[in-house]
């Protein structure tokens, strides 16, 4: 009697038991499901692309990409890591409501040995072209590479990443933290590749530089643009060159652009079908100080010629193009100069139509200056007879 009690008793005891462990079970899998969930609206809100991608490769055409847990941009610094990552924990705990654990070892110069160096594509691959794009602010770049990406054959909009900050105070911020050649040389490898492996279904994939002059002499900016024509002289290179394109733009258009776009009223850019936004810029004249005029443009040359001066010692074969050749032509020759450089789209046969047809924004510039200018007259008076007159349309 006593024995069968106590084998029911033990059947009493083994189903609670497995209920228990059930529950268990379940809780541990919720609390899984709701962390990866969680780590992919991470993935969403932080697009830049990571220092912690692990591996991406091609499997037959196919790009597979596997990611850490935390998407953190290039250009910060170790010393904001912890501010960084607080955010994130701070945004979390505010919409989840619970506490949440944020790896915050990044893949830096000082921890390289902890990490596998990236392995660019095989040159028989049919990965992205690596693309080093050097251009200043309000020069036509985000539209200029989103057009080449497409014609390309791109089937996403996949942007060249401003991992050296997007403007003066963040390139000085990202300068500051890599000091040397040798670590400039390291990084611009790690992270140009990495980009590569973010966008391995794209057929280009890059970063944007905005060549400040102060930075640009820094040993790291020397030691990242040494690497690249190291790497692409490398007879045992295995995977594609590192190509570099550097893109200019009339330096009256650019300060009137940097005027226009400091009024609220004035959106950076205009899709296609934003009617309104067209209207404001057209509506939109400027007025350019007249003081500090010849000072910029000496300084926009002084620029031009640093950068290929440097590039051409160095020895990079860089590609130099222009937002006039692109965009005030009646042709895509210039756009096939560019393909054919880079060795990838199409080289032959492109129409201006096609090019205006991938387009992800609208031109919002007008055509002459004269238009765009409210004291035109003062302007043109003030650049006769210089070495820039012939800026004037």
């Amino acid at each position: 009697m006593m024995s069968r009690q106590g084998s029911q008793c033990n059947l009493v005891f083994k189903t609670i038991m497995e209920i228990k462990i059930s529950r268990i079970f379940l809780f541990v899998l919720v609390c899984a499901i709701i962390n990866i969930l969680f780590w992919c609206t991470q993935f969403e809100e932080y697009q830049t692309p990571s220092l912690f991608i692990d591996d991406s490769i091609n499997n037959n055409g196919k790009c597979r990409q596997k990611h850490h847990k935390i998407l953190t941009p290039f250009f910060l610094e170790a010393k904001n890591i912890e501010k960084y990552t607080n955010t994130l924990k701070e945004d979390y705990n505010i919409r989840k409501g619970f506490k949440v654990f944020v790896n915050t070892n990044q893949k830096t110069y000082a921890r390289r040995d902890l990490y596998t160096s990236c392995i660019f594509s095989p040159r028989n691959d049919n990965g992205p072209i690596p693309v080093l794009f050097i251009v200043n602010g309000r020069s036509g770049s985000s539209n200029t590479w989103l057009t080449l990406n497409k014609l390309a054959g791109g089937i996403r909009r996949t942007e060249a990443v401003e991992a050296f900050g997007s403007d003066i105070d963040q390139n000085a911020k990202f300068f500051n933290s890599i000091r040397s050649e040798k670590e400039g040389a390291w990084w611009i490898n790690e992270h140009l590749c990495e980009v590569t492996k973010i966008n391995c279904d794209s057929p280009i994939a890059g970063i944007q530089w905005k060549p400040y002059v102060n930075t640009w002499k820094s040993p790291s900016a020397q030691g990242i643009l040494k690497q690249i024509a190291h790497h692409n002289l490398n007879k045992d290179r295995k995977g594609h060159q590192i190509k570099v394109i550097y893109m200019t733009r009339n330096p009256l258009h650019v300060l009137i652009s940097r005027q226009k776009h400091r009024s609220r009223h004035v959106p950076a850019h205009c899709s296609q079908s934003d009617t309104d936004c067209l209207e404001n810029h057209k509506r939109f004249n400027v007025t350019l100080p007249i003081d500090d005029l010849m000072n910029d443009l000496q300084e926009n040359a002084a620029q031009e010629k640093l950068i290929e001066t440097t590039l051409r010692n160095i020895g990079i074969n860089y590609y130099r193009t222009s937002y006039e050749k692109l965009y005030s032509c009646e042709n895509a020759e210039e756009w096939m100069n560019i393909f054919r450089y880079l060795k990838r789209g199409p080289t032959e046969g492109l129409h201006i139509d096609d090019v205006e047809n991938a387009f992800p924004m609208v031109k919002t510039t007008k055509v002459s200056l004269e238009s765009l200018l409210a004291n035109y007259d003062q302007v043109k008076q003030s650049l006769d007879g210089t070495r820039f007159a012939d800026l004037i349309d």
